[in-house]
Formats: C-alpha cells, structure tokens, sequence
C-alpha cells in the first residue's frame, strides 16, 4: 500500500494496478494490456489479519464471489461494542463492477447464548468460512450464503435483502463427526461432508465419512431442511469420506482421503431423485498425492485439485487436473500448473462457473 500509486516501471500502470492484475511491476512490457493468458485478479479481504486464513475455502456463480477466512478476528461483539479480538472466523462477499471483483460485505456468524437466547459470536477457533458456498434463487437479486464451522459442528446461512445482508438460518450436526468440512450448494440442494463420521464410534463404525444431502425447502434460508440422501463410500479407518464436494445440476463430486493410499474422488449423478456413483477419476498429468484436497464443477468440466505439504522444509505443492464430459464419461483433458502462475501451489480452494475459475494459493487468491 505504500507504493501502489507510483508506475515503478513507467509503463502508464500503477504498482497497485499491476499487483492486482497479477503483472511485473518492474517491468514495462509486462503490464495489464500486454496480458495475453488467463485474465488474473488480486483480491484481499483488507481488514484480514495475516494468520486470518483468508482464502481457505471459496465459492462463485455468475457475478458473484465468497471467500472464507476461518481465522480471522472480529472486534465486534453481537451489539456493536468494541471487543478484545475474538478469532472466530469470517466469510468476505464480493461483486463484480465494470469488469473488477469489489468487496461488498465481511459476515459474521451468531450463535444463540445458551442462558439468554440472544444472539452472540462463536467461541473462538469455530472456524466460521472453513468453507462456504453460494447460490442464486430467483426472484432474488442476491445471492443465499452458506458457511460452515466445523469446530462448533454448525453451519450458518445468510441473505441479503434490501436493507442488508442477515444471517437467516442455522444448521448443526453431531459432535466429532467434522459437520460442515465440506460444503456444497445450488437452488434448494445443500450438500455437507462429515469426513470423520465413523471414526470415534463405539463399537467401530463400519463406514467412514459421511456427506449428506439436503433438500431445501424455502428460498430464503435453511431454517428446516429435508435430508435426501446419505452417502459414504469407504470402510478404512483412515478413510475421510466427504472431504471435499462440489455440486452442479445433476453432477455431485466427492472426495476422500485414504491416508497413505491417496486420495479418491467419486462423480456422482442425480437419476430418478437418487445420487447413483457413476465413476472414479484418475489422472496422469499431476503426481496424485493429494488429488481430492479440493474439487469443483460446472456443466461437463471438473477441476480436482492435487494440493497438499511437501514436507517440513518445504512449502505447500499443489497444480490442478481438468476433466470434461465427453458425453459418454470423464474424460482427463489438462492440467492448470502451479508454477505457470509463478507459484509454488494451486488449489487449496477451488471454485468454477462457466468459463471462470477461481482458486486460491496458500497465501493469496487468484482468478
């Protein structure tokens, strides 16, 4: 912020503009007019703290984007008073204006006091944006908001309505089953993934990770959904099913982890009312270690990302293999590599609408 206004390299474009379009600052013949790839924007979350986690989960559809950032401090309690930072997480709304993603909105999650009935924040570490989901219902104009808060096992809804947004809507699972790791929503489907469902049973489970499907009633929140469906796929102990999801139409992508056997990532279609399992993916093009950390879909295309740590003296590795629909099955057709956009890692979110695609690094969000 300091230098954003200067044009370092003389080329007629900012420090700030050129930072946000992802080009060389230093150099002037590599500015935002020169930029013949993927187009590329910057976003922040501005009153995001460093270890905020900004980025960790995102989702878009049409001109509209939400970012999570489970870490991040609010110094607001429920009534407005100035607090000690509370680091219960946050969830950044954002809207496409004249060809620029602008920050619309921080929401903060409530929780109903167990003596009073009043609204309140989370504990800290809730981990509010863990991940989070959006979707747009006619007639609204904006869009409905999911976020979930796997340390307190919730997840929360929001609207926007003429005189603002609100939180309208509060679900909550089972403790220790990991409610809300995963999230997926569109129209009045809600899909979330309880990846370690089954771990902590007695007697042992014989299934493992657990993703649920909602059916949901009203277009304005979540205040009592239908479950559809359960699925699960894995009977290991060191199976966590429901990773990740991702939901588009009658399209349904689940991932799990399988410890030291990688990860799998299962395509689901909607046949009859009933999610059937159509196939697995499998890729050449990345090295597969963590195939599955994060997965998106629209129409006939997936993204899977192959995001995950080196190792202690290294940083995060991550690139992320494209797969279409060739009508008759998945098909492995590209890879988006990490080090294309001068980065170490890929992936850690994903996100995908049409023909844009978000995904966030380990430090920052691209798109």
């Amino acid at each position: 912020s300091n230098d954003g206004a200067r044009d370092m390299d003389g080329d007629g474009f900012t420090n700030g503009e050129e930072y946000r379009a992802v080009t060389d600052q230093t150099d002037p013949n590599s500015n935002p007019d020169m930029v013949t790839g993927p187009k590329l924007q910057k976003v922040f979350g501005f009153d995001a703290a460093n270890d905020s986690h900004f980025g960790y989960s995102v989702d878009i559809e049409g001109d509209w984007a939400v970012i999570g950032a489970p870490h991040a401090p609010i110094l607001k309690n429920a009534n407005g008073a100035d607090i000690e930072p509370a680091y219960t997480g946050a969830v950044y709304v954002y809207r496409k204006d004249d060809g620029a993603w602008m920050l619309q909105k921080k929401l903060v999650a409530l929780v109903p006091d167990e003596i009073t009935g009043g609204p309140m924040l989370p504990e800290a570490g809730a981990g509010v944006g863990t991940e989070v989901a959006l979707t747009l219902m006619a007639p609204h104009a904006f869009p409905t908001v999911m976020a979930s808060a796997p340390g307190i096992d919730s997840v929360f809804v929001f609207k926007a309505t003429e005189d603002g947004w609100h939180q309208t809507g509060l679900l909550t699972g089972p403790e220790d089953e990991g409610f809300g790791s995963s999230l997926a929503l569109e129209g009045t489907t809600a899909v979330i993934g309880s990846p370690t469902y089954g771990h902590y049973d007695v007697p042992v489970s014989s299934d493992f990770g657990l993703v649920t499907v909602y059916d949901v009633k009203s277009t304005s929140d979540l205040a009592a959904p239908e479950v559809v469906q359960e699925l699960t796929a894995c009977e290991m102990t060191f199976c966590f099913y429901g990773e990740s999801v991702a939901l588009d139409g009658d399209t349904l992508v689940v991932s799990g982890d399988y410890g030291y056997f990688g990860n799998e990532v299962y395509v689901y279609t909607l046949s009859g009312g009933v999610w059937g399992s159509e196939t697995r993916l499998e890729t050449t093009l990345l090295d597969n270690s963590y195939l599955g950390a994060s997965v998106a879909v629209s129409g006939d295309r997936i993204l899977v990302s192959d995001y995950g740590k080196t190792g202690f003296m290294f940083g995060p590795a991550g690139d992320i293999a494209e797969f279409t629909f060739s009508g008759i099955e998945w098909q492995e057709t590209g890879a988006i590599y990490a080090m294309d956009l001068g980065e170490d890692a890929i992936g850690n979110a994903l996100a995908l609408d049409g023909d844009i695609a978000m995904l966030s690094s380990a430090c920052r969000i691209q798109t």
